[in-house]
């Protein structure tokens, strides 16, 4: 295993190289607005987290239960612990651009207690996999949640926001836990923005309860993405 990592004064870890076999198992909790750390093109596998990640209400937050931003691979690894932020929440990355990020799995509770009263702020969302993908075309292949999720707006099992950009694609990925919110919650994709039909969601089963008050749908919550050889229970989907 080797760790190369640069530490900024408020404590971000940034990977630039590999971690191999890593499990951490403490509790990790944030009463000061240090964050995660962030992947820098490097890549993560066979890395479980077992640790719980709270950000205290007030701090402006982007919380992941392995990266707070990712720009590279993460593959192979589980999310036990349960992760608690006062805006974005997700298992594995917040910010996530020109990544990928493969058979990953999800069993923790992943809560957003203020996310977003505004349509318009994809920060504030809430995802069992990844948070949003607004910047840079990234992929999410063969990941699993089947842990509960709760936010406001732009809630789902996999990734809570994507923008329509050309490559982006959500492929047999499945969602069995519980998923609520207030808008745009899906099972597998919260909120699609733009007028093209990206990112592809390809190959994807929900089969947990998704409960809404608006824009709710058992694969997608809100936009017009390309869905494509997915399967759902509709009666499993309701507001």
């Amino acid at each position: 295993m080797l760790i190369r990592s640069l530490t900024d004064q408020l404590g971000k870890i940034l990977i630039e190289s590999k971690f191999d076999s890593l499990t951490f198992n403490s509790l990790f909790p944030l009463s000061n607005p240090v964050f995660p750390g962030g992947n820098l093109g490097g890549t993560l596998s066979d890395f479980i987290n077992n640790a719980d990640v709270f950000i205290p209400p007030g701090y402006t937050s982007l919380v992941g239960g392995i990266f707070n931003s990712c720009h590279g691979s993460i593959y192979n690894s589980i999310n036990n612990g349960n992760i608690t932020a006062s805006q974005a929440a997700s298992a594995f990355a917040a910010d996530f651009a020109l990544s990928s990020i493969s058979n990953c799995i999800n069993t923790g509770k992943i809560l957003s207690v203020n996310s977003g009263t505004t349509a318009s702020a994809i920060k504030f969302s809430a995802s069992g996999i990844v948070n949003h993908i607004d910047r840079y075309s990234s992929s999410i292949t063969n990941c699993t949640n089947i842990g509960t999720v709760e936010g406001y707006n732009q809630v789902a099992g996999i990734l809570g926001f994507a923008q329509d950009l050309p490559g982006t694609n959500v492929s047999y990925c499945s969602n069995f836990g519980f998923i609520k919110g207030n808008d745009m919650v899906g099972g597998i994709l919260g909120r699609q923005n733009g007028p093209n039909q990206w990112p592809a969601i390809t190959g994807c089963i929900n089969t947990g309860i998704i409960h809404g008050t608006s824009n709710v749908g058992c694969i997608v919550g809100f936009g017009i993405p390309l869905i494509q050889n997915c399967w759902w229970d509709k009666q499993m989907c309701v507001w």
